[in-house]
């Protein structure tokens, strides 16, 4: 075994926030806590960065656990959701998922989810249910094609 060690220091992890937040004058500053908080441990990371305006993570686990700690602030799911069955997880746990796809907005308007809806462009849905958040650019990975289909942001 290597004789490795890695110190984790919550006051160097508050005070990186800190620097962040001063930085990013009147927006809002999200923890990306995702993979276990890069290995750093998500309960860890979420007591080191309370005082954030939200966290980000990309499973739907991630996020399931960051509320059973407590969480109250918003949280990104990062991946969005792969299946309408998931839409109702991501209600239930009041998170904002990440719309990587325009056939996700079905998806959400089929599921008639209590609550406003509001959206990060100018597109109208008939959905309700949480704030949608979708990439200016759709990734990679996602295509190029898809690109095309993609509302007009403000």
């Amino acid at each position: 075994m290597r004789p490795i060690q890695a110190r984790i220091s919550i006051g160097a992890m508050a005070h990186n926030l800190r620097v962040a937040r001063s930085h990013a004058g009147a927006t809002r500053v999200f923890a990306v806590v995702k993979a276990n908080a890069y290995g750093h441990g998500l309960s860890r990371a979420r007591r080191a960065l309370a005082a954030a305006d939200g966290f980000a993570v990309l499973t739907l686990e991630e996020a399931a656990n960051l509320r059973l700690m407590g969480v109250d602030q918003p949280i990104l799911l990062l991946e969005g959701f792969f299946g309408v069955d998931e839409i109702a997880t991501c209600a239930e746990l009041d998170l904002w998922p990440v719309l990587h796809h325009p056939a996700h907005l079905d998806g959400c308007s089929s599921n008639r989810l209590r609550g406003p809806c509001r959206f990060s462009s100018n597109s109208t849905a008939a959905c309700t249910g949480w704030d949608f958040h979708w990439p200016i650019m759709p990734p990679s990975s996602r295509g190029r094609e898809a690109s095309a289909q993609w509302p007009a942001s403000r």
